[in-house]
């Protein structure tokens, strides 16, 4: 498996390939994570396709945009770029959570482009966020969404740290640590 860097509108942009003689299969995680959690299909596939899995901005060793930044417009432009710097169209798109709706966009706005759809439970709403609106009706919506914003990454990040100290080995080593840091950051913004 090989790692790059490259930069574009204005990102730093990690990924890894595992460059196989086939097709383009193309990996995007989910929120909070990295596309590190593709290692293990990248490794099984990787002899017969072209594996390449990106970590979004904001996740991973990729670098932070502004937090205005953050949208599915913005997620999907920056993939596809990416995708086209890469020269991996058509591509078969793989998607998980965030990803599958990243996936999902990319595919209905530039069908051409795309071989196939992959999507591991995907987010078919497109925010970015927990849907908390309803609640909003029922409290005063700047402490409801306070708490939301403080409690999440928290309690994400306990989640993680539990599992992390069961030691699941159906995961790749070092994958519930960069979850873990992924979280904190995501806390921190």
């Amino acid at each position: 498996m090989d790692d790059g860097l490259i930069d574009l509108e204005g990102n730093h942009l990690y990924y890894r390939s595992a460059n196989g003689s086939g097709r383009s299969l193309v990996f995007i995680h989910g929120w909070a994570s990295s596309g590190r959690m593709w290692a293990r299909e990248m490794e099984a596939l990787g002899g017969a396709y072209r594996c390449l899995a990106l970590d979004l901005p904001g996740h991973g060793r990729s670098s932070n945009p502004p937090a205005a930044w953050y949208s599915l417009d913005n997620f999907v432009r920056v993939t596809r770029a990416w995708v086209h710097a890469l020269h991996a169209q058509p591509a078969a798109l793989v998607g998980h959570s965030l990803g599958g709706t990243i996936a999902l966009q990319y595919a209905l706005l530039y069908p051409e482009e795309v071989r196939e759809l992959v999507l591991v439970n995907p987010v078919v709403t497109g925010r970015l966020r927990p849907n908390v609106r309803w609640l909003f009706r029922r409290a005063p919506s700047r402490i409801i969404g306070d708490l939301t914003r403080r409690l999440w990454p928290r309690l994400a990040t306990h989640m993680q740290q539990a599992l992390a100290a069961n030691r699941l080995p159906l995961l790749p080593d070092g994958h519930l640590t960069e979850r873990l840091r992924a979280a904190q950051r995501a806390q921190r913004s």
